[in-house]
């Protein structure tokens, strides 16, 4: 059975004899001699409009590993650019490019603001018909109020009559969703 020891360098628990990471034993070794600033720079290509991170990427956003950390790339522009992001406030692209690490592209909001500015909450906005192909006009659009997002959530009276009836047919009878024949043509 190994023991837990301690990295040399960082003082991280590990199995290994000497140090946690590659890292550290390059940092100890004398090769990783570049600060921060000069890391993330060497991972930067600046075109006219957007600064491109080039280095690892996860979810479309720029990463950059410090103390063994992953830190998104765009919040490290921002602090050393513009200083500590204050508590409770998320970096917005204002670009809506996620690779971007302009700072003068990026800006502290809450996570609110954040999700009422991105695309997503546009792309729900513009939709004209549920999933199902209803239309959300008239009568058949039905307003939820919800606790998140921009508070409310649009659905269609169409769908919600058929998940009513779906729903009383399956406790009524017994019978799972998967053989009921409801909202379609029974055979017999």
């Amino acid at each position: 059975m190994k023991l837990l020891k301690h990295c040399l360098y960082c003082e991280k628990e590990t199995f290994n004899p000497k140090y946690c990471s590659r890292s550290c034993t390059a940092k100890v070794n004398g090769k990783s001699k570049l600060s921060i600033e000069e890391r993330f720079w060497s991972k930067v290509n600046k075109t006219n409009t957007c600064w491109i991170w080039t280095g690892a990427s996860d979810k479309g956003y720029g990463r950059l590993k410090i103390n063994g950390k992953s830190i998104g790339a765009h919040r490290i522009s921002y602090e050393l650019h513009k200083g500590i992001i204050p508590e409770g406030l998320q970096i917005d692209h204002l670009c809506r490019n996620r690779i971007c690490v302009n700072y003068d592209h990026l800006e502290a909001v809450t996570l609110r603001e954040n999700i009422q500015r991105g695309l997503s909450g546009s792309n729900m906005r513009n939709k004209t018909h549920c999933s199902q192909g209803h239309p959300y006009v008239g009568n058949n659009l039905y307003i939820q109020h919800v606790s998140f997002g921009n508070g409310i959530r649009r659905k269609c009276r169409t769908c919600i009559s058929i998940q009513k009836k779906e729903y009383y047919y399956v406790k009524s009878k017994g019978i799972p969703p998967s053989h009921n024949t409801l909202g379609s043509e029974s055979v017999e």
